[in-house]
Order: structure tokens, then C-alpha cells, then sequence
């Protein structure tokens, strides 16, 4: 009897022992873990729902509940979208996050970007810079983001466009040739494309004195389109930044390091392209004319300032520049009668191609109110620039607005709602011409290039080369879209910035 008590206690398979206690161990400690976080989660949104600051305006219970659904709808490029259909459903104040309203009323602009007396500017809301990275774009004090801005100006005067005229139009000489070959066969091109290649080559000159050589061959430099490639990736970033427990896991994420990586190629690319401008001898004006006469002057402009905000005028810049004739161009094949009228306007104002020059636009009333429309219906911006409201607290549009809050005006959802525009989904040029079917639109409300002491500064530029670049598509061809059936923003994503689909035309040389 003892001896088989003895076999059993040897035979008892005792390692198992342990490995079951871990695993219980384990288990347990990831049930606790999963049971709280839950918990915070239930008691967070219960907060935020009925005792937040915020639970008395409008909007989705969920978007309330959780920062989450907003997050996913900037990842996913469709927050634009989800906003406009917010603000068709609760008006004109939605309560977009937790902590978050969008406004679609003229009075937010001022309330909102303008920096009025005795109150200090609203800071941008979700990033802050580190120390020593700051830019014209996001420099949280008031003072030195002017001080940078001074320093810049110079080279987006009306004056300093003229001075650059001849740079612009090498580039627009090439991309009529380019297209003229593909229109001699009847041919099919990707208007988009050659939109982002231009833009990209433009800027690139204008700040480096560097040509890309994207229209000259026809494809993408290596670096074209890297805040568009990357825009996914620091969405991600910057939107998992605001949940928790996302934000504590963000540098062991492989994508998100890659993302970082190809950045930093890119800034030290073109870091390597100012320093090779710094040293040239450029006899044409470029932005460069302009800025290096302050760099590390006394109220002037650091290398690190001039670095950080080149980068993001490469990405900004183009972007604008290319986005804007695209949706300029799909609304004309999409409105025939608008075509041929702007077609009329430009081929019946001017004798040769040579005479299409920046002076020579800008008195042209069509054109004008085809490019303003296009804004109005495609902006190169359609989400919102986030401001935080400071700890005093701010009335918006009529509204008191606690401390902390992220408040906005979205784009998309200002210019496609019915409260701001007469048959806000029709593209009609007239309504900026004083048509009186649109005198009750709401264009106080129309700012593409933002407001305030933080407005677009590179506008002028963008509107003069615009202007040029339709007015010479328009002169040169006659385009119709390959499928009739195809939608420009059918399926489009926006992260920082619009990622277009391919935009195929047919395209026809016009012999004057």
C-alpha cells in the first residue's frame, strides 16, 4: 500500500504545478486589467455625457462619450464627411469630441483665429512643438510667431510675384508642351498628376532655387508628395496621442517608427537643399531673396525657424497650389455651360500665350468666380485648425465657452451647408457676381486661407498662380472627362492633406 502511494506521488506530474499557477497568475491579472480600464472608460464617458462643461450642446452621443469616433474618422480620411452630415443634423455648433466643438457661423472666424483686444490669440489646440522646433506654422507665442512671419513676408508680396514671374512661367512652358504631345493623339492624361508635379516643382524652385524635374519627365522626384505618403502615419500619431491607453504604446508601433523615419530623410533632404541655396549666387528672386537677408539677425529668423517652416511651406504650398485648379477643372467638364463661358472670357481676351501673365488675369470676372467656386466647393483644406480657449474662457458666436476647449471652423461642412449657401452643392460661379438668387449667401463665412494673424500668408501666391496656369489650360485645350460618371471626391480621404484619385481626361489642342 505504501509503495504504491510512493509510485503515485512520483508519477504526479509536478512541473504542471507552477506553469498552472502562472498562467491563473496571468489571466487574473489581465482580467483586472481589462475590468479597469472598461471601468474608466464607463465612468469617463458617463462623465462626459451628462456632467462635462460641454453635455448641453448638440451632437452624436457617441462623439460625446469617447474622443475614440472622432480619432478613427481622422485616420480613416473621413471626418470631413462625418462633420458635415453633424451639422446638417444639429445645427450650427456641433459637439464633435468630449472636449471639442466645430462651428459652421461667420462669427467664429473672428471669435475663434482673430487675436482681439485685451485677450490674448487662441493657441493651436492638438500639437504643441518642442522647444527649438518651432515654425511659422506652429509657434504657440503670439509675438515670435510675427516676428518669423516678418521675416518671410518679403517673398509673397505682389511685388516679389512679379519679380518671380519668369521662374514660374519656365515651368508652365513645359507643361503645355508636355500636354500639347499627349493632345496630338487624342490622348488620355491624369490631370491630377501633372497638378501635384507642377506645384511640387514651383515651390521647390521658389524656395531652393531647386528644379525637380517632376514636369520635365513626366514622373514624381523621390520626395514629391511625402507629407501626402506619410499624412496617414502622423495622423495616426498625433490621433492616438489623445487616447488612452493608445497613447502609451505609440513608439513601439513599426509603422508609425517607419513614418517617423521617412520624415526625417525627407527634412534632412531638404536641409541639405537651403544649405546648397544659402552658398549659390541666384540672380533670380526666389523666397530665398527675401528671408536670408534676416537669418540670425536680431528680430529676425534662426536656421532651425527657416528649416522647420520651409518644410512645411513644401507640403503646404503644393498642395494648395495643385489641389485647386484639379477641382477647378473637374467642375468645368462636370458644368459645360460654365465651361464654354470661361472659355469664352479667356480665348476672346488674349491674341497669343505669351500675353497670359499675372497682370493679365486678374481682371478677368470668370475666371475669378470659377477659381473662387472651386475653393468654395473643393477646398485645398476641408477639415478645421483646431484653436484651445484659454483659461479664461471665451464667448463663440454668441455662446460662452468653458476653459480648454478645442474649437473650430470646418471647412467642408461651412461651404456645403444650406444655413451658409443657396444650392450649397451646385457649382455656379455667378453667386460671386452678384447674382441675385445667391444674395442671401452667407460669405462671411468663406475663408479657404484661414483668418486672423495666422492667415495663409502664401495666398497671394497661390491665387496668382492658379490664375495663370487656368487661364493657359483653358487658352491651349479643350478637356472632358474620360468617364462622365466619375466623382471627384467619390471615396477621397483627408488626413493632413487630400489624397486625390487619379483625375483621367481627355484632352484636345485648341488651334489659335
Amino acid at each position: 500500500m505504501a509503495s504504491k502511494l510512493v509510485n503515485s506521488i512520483q508519477d504526479f506530474e509536478w512541473s504542471a504545478v507552477p506553469v498552472l499557477s502562472i498562467q491563473h497568475g496571468i489571466f487574473t491579472i489581465c482580467g483586472v486589467l481589462v475590468f479597469t480600464i472598461i471601468t474608466i472608460i464607463l465612468m469617463n464617458g458617463i462623465y462626459n455625457l451628462y456632467f462635462h462643461p460641454l453635455a448641453k450642446y448638440p451632437g452624436p452621443r457617441l462623439w460625446a462619450f469617447t474622443n475614440f469616433p472622432n480619432s478613427i474618422g481622422r485616420i480613416q480620411g473621413l471626418v470631413y464627411l462625418r462633420l458635415k452630415s453633424a451639422h446638417e443634423k444639429y445645427g450650427p455648433i456641433v459637439r464633435s469630441a468630449p472636449n471639442e466643438l466645430s462651428f459652421i457661423t461667420p462669427e467664429a472666424w473672428t471669435d475663434i483665429y482673430a487675436k482681439k483686444p485685451g485677450r490674448p490669440e487662441m493657441p493651436k489646440g492638438n500639437y504643441v512643438p518642442q522647444p527649438g522646433t518651432e515654425s511659422l506654422f506652429d509657434h504657440p507665442v503670439h509675438e515670435e510667431h510675427q516676428r518669423i512671419r516678418k521675416s518671410l513676408r518679403n517673398g509673397f508680396t505682389e511685388k516679389a510675384q512679379r519679380e518671380q514671374e519668369p521662374r514660374v512661367r519656365r515651368f508652365m512652358d513645359q507643361l503645355m508642351n508636355n500636354l500639347k504631345e499627349i493632345a496630338k493623339d487624342g490622348g488620355v492624361t491624369d490631370i491630377a498628376k501633372w497638378n501635384y508635379l507642377i506645384a511640387y516643382d514651383i515651390v521647390a524652385d521658389l524656395c531652393f532655387g531647386e528644379n525637380f524635374k517632376g514636369v520635365e519627365k513626366g514622373e514624381d522626384h523621390k520626395w514629391i508628395g511625402i507629407g501626402i505618403n506619410t499624412s496617414t502615419a502622423f495622423t495616426v500619431f498625433h490621433e492616438s496621442k489623445r487616447i488612452w491607453p493608445f497613447n502609451k504604446i505609440l513608439t513601439y508601433i513599426p509603422y508609425l517608427t517607419k513614418a517617423v523615419s521617412l520624415r526625417m530623410q525627407h527634412v534632412f533632404f531638404l536641409n541639405q537643399l537651403l544649405e546648397k541655396r544659402r552658398k549659390a549666387q541666384d540672380t533670380e528672386p526666389d523666397f530665398m531673396t527675401h528671408a536670408l537677408p534676416y537669418l540670425d539677425r536680431p528680430g529676425g529668423i534662426n536656421l532651425s525657424e527657416l528649416q522647420r517652416s520651409l518644410e512645411i511651406v513644401v507640403t503646404a504650398a503644393s498642395d494648395t497650389t495643385a489641389t485647386l485648379p484639379i477641382g477647378a477643372i473637374y467642375h468645368l467638364c462636370k458644368n459645360p455651360s460654365i465651361y464654354a463661358k470661361l472659355k469664352h472670357e479667356i480665348r476672346s481676351s488674349f491674341n497669343s500665350e505669351d500675353e497670359i501673365q499675372i497682370s493679365s488675369v486678374f481682371d478677368k470676372p470668370y475666371l475669378l468666380a470659377v477659381l473662387k467656386e472651386a475653393l468654395r466647393m473643393h477646398p485645398p483644406v476641408p477639415g478645421n485648425h483646431p484653436r484651445r480657449v484659454g483659461k479664461e474662457g471665451a464667448t463663440i458666436a454668441g455662446n460662452y465657452v468653458p476653459p480648454n476647449t478645442l474649437v473650430s471652423f470646418p471647412h467642408w461642412a461651412g461651404y456645403h451647408s444650406e444655413r451658409n449657401w443657396n444650392r450649397p452643392d451646385d457649382f455656379v460661379p455667378e453667386r460671386w457676381m452678384g447674382a441675385s438668387e445667391f444674395e442671401t449667401d452667407n460669405r462671411a463665412c468663406f475663408k479657404p486661407f484661414s483668418h486672423g494673424p495666422r492667415e495663409c500668408m502664401g495666398q497671394n501666391v497661390a491665387h496668382a498662380v492658379t490664375r495663370v496656369l487656368m487661364a493657359r489650360y483653358i487658352y491651349n485645350f479643350d478637356f472632358e472627362l474620360a468617364d462622365p460618371e466619375d466623382g471627384l471626391t467619390d471615396g477621397a480621404r483627408v488626413r493632413l492633406v487630400w489624397s486625390h484619385k487619379p483625375l483621367l481626361l481627355k484632352i484636345r489642342s485648341v488651334g489659335k
